[in-house]
């Protein structure tokens, strides 16, 4: 961004029939300042060193504002395989935001569910997550990719893991569950909802 401001104070023209030989020299003097003044502003405000890293994916966030997990109820029941989970929808921006953080366990019959609509490409960190997940990437109710085990972030910045393609639900499952109960890509997964009881 500083060197668009940079850029910006250098592409300055001014039509040289109106500036006489005395103004020159002013004319430099205030471009030089300008110059100056954007290369202080810049100085507080650099660019990320790494980008791809520092920006984590919209639907996370990098706080916490309560110290325990969020609990949501289980709405729906997803069938895998004839293996049955448990699963709580994360339905809002701001229960996507806080997901499984601060879980010091998840059952092997528990998930969390987070819908998207339209399909986009998503991408997930662990930041102040404390346990291994398996990240089921879904599309039209078909696996696309599954993020193995991936482990709880313990540097800053935390890495993510993007989507390769379009997505439109992801599960979230212990981590090494997939592969224990032979979880793939390309296995149907079938949604139902929990009916309350009365």
């Amino acid at each position: 961004m500083c060197c668009a401001k940079i850029r910006d104070y250098a592409a300055i023209s001014v039509d040289s029939t109106f500036l006489t030989i005395r103004s020159r020299p002013q004319l430099a003097a205030l471009l030089l300042a300008c110059l100056s003044l954007g290369l202080l502003g810049c100085s507080e405000a650099q660019a990320p060193a790494n980008p791809t890293t520092n920006n984590p994916p919209p639907i996370i966030s990098s706080t916490v504002v309560n110290d325990a997990p969020q609990t949501l109820p289980f709405e729906i029941t997803a069938t895998i395989n004839q293996i049955q989970f448990k699963i709580a929808v994360a339905n809002t921006p701001r229960q996507q935001q806080i997901g499984l953080m601060l879980r010091s366990n998840l059952p092997d019959d528990e998930g969390m569910l987070f819908p998207f609509s339209p399909a986009r490409r998503v991408g997930f960190w662990m930041k102040n997550t404390l346990i291994p997940l398996d990240m089921l990437y879904i599309r039209d109710g078909i696996i696309r990719e599954i993020k193995h085990n991936v482990p709880p972030c313990k540097t800053d910045p935390c890495p993510t893991y993007p989507s390769e393609e379009l997505i439109d639900q992801v599960i979230e499952i212990r981590g090494g569950l997939a592969k224990a109960v032979g979880i793939k890509v390309g296995d149907r997964v079938q949604l139902e909802t929990i009916n309350p009881k009365s």
